[in-house]
């Protein structure tokens, strides 16, 4: 079996071409240095260095192995350091994310806590929010982001996070795509795209349908595809269409219920378990959330 201390004292005798420099390099005696490079021959079963009196130098499998031992040092080395460091977490954290939120909203917060605890076990789960409260209840979650849906359960702690703004878009060949104001009338009788978790929601099925011909789409960012295709119009998280009016594939335009500076908005809502006590990495990406209010 390969150790890091063979692996080092190759490296040492192979950038500097004397035991006696790697010995000294790695505050070793001439022997110890000597006696590492002989057992990771037996280990590897080949020889690394040809050696005589005066020199060593390295064979030809020497030379193809000091890549790859490279990498396995500095992988070991990392590993040293994860295990010194007192950010080390086995731990897990599981979110629960509405499917009408983008990923958006919570991808900096999780980049931040995964940066931090580098071995932690990060979950996000999909699904409507009646289904992701039923999770959280039976401790297979540790916290949801989702659009209100209705009072939270006994236990639960909630927080409002911001307003998550909708934008009503279609694709830049849509005939929506040239009109200044487009009347309830119209909206009806062109089909819209909708995310199926918005029919699941009573408050944003009351005022997410506007067309008489809808298609469902579970997840959001199929949702855009559809309308980028002009096969429909829809409404879509703000974050989400903003990616995609930079590409040239989408258009927001007014309706009679946003025209001018208002906004379709809902609250986007931060729920957990308050009788359970959350590890430290969980709490880190509560705080980060909240903090982004």
């Amino acid at each position: 079996m390969l150790q890091l201390d063979q692996i080092e004292a190759y490296l040492a005798v192979y950038e500097l071409g004397s035991i006696a420099k790697a010995a000294k390099k790695l505050n070793l005696r001439h022997a110890e240095a000597s006696l590492l490079i002989e057992n990771l021959e037996i280990a590897l079963d080949t020889k690394l260095f040809e050696r005589s009196k005066n020199s060593i130098t390295p064979t030809q499998a020497g030379i193809l192995l000091f890549p790859h031992a490279q990498q396995f040092a500095h992988q070991g080395e990392r590993i040293l350091h994860l295990s010194a460091s007192s950010n080390l977490s086995s731990g897990s954290l599981r979110i629960g994310l509405d499917h009408m939120v983008p990923i958006e909203e919570i991808e900096g917060a999780i980049a931040k806590v995964s940066s931090k605890y580098q071995l932690l076990e990060i979950n996000v789960t999909r699904g409507l929010s009646q289904d992701l409260i039923q999770q959280l209840e039976t401790d297979e979650l540790d916290v949801i982001v989702h659009v209100f849906f209705t009072d939270a359960p006994s236990q639960t702690e909630r927080t409002l996070l911001r307003y998550l703004v909708w934008v009503a878009c279609c694709s830049p060949d849509s005939e929506f795509a040239d009109l200044d104001l487009i009347s309830n009338d119209q909206l009806a009788k062109r089909r819209q795209i909708c995310c199926a978790s918005m029919f699941n929601n009573p408050l944003t099925k009351i005022g997410g349908k506007a067309a008489f011909e809808t298609w469902q789409c579970t997840d959001q960012e199929d949702v855009a595809r559809l309308i980028e295709e002009d096969l429909g119009w829809g409404y879509l998280p703000q974050a989400l269409y903003r990616e995609r009016e930079a590409l040239g594939l989408l258009t927001k335009f007014n309706t009679e219920s946003n025209a001018g500076d208002v906004n379709i908005t809902t609250r986007l809502e931060l729920l957990h378990s308050s009788s359970r006590t959350l590890s430290e990495p969980q709490q880190m990406f509560l705080d980060l959330l909240i903090d982004q209010k």
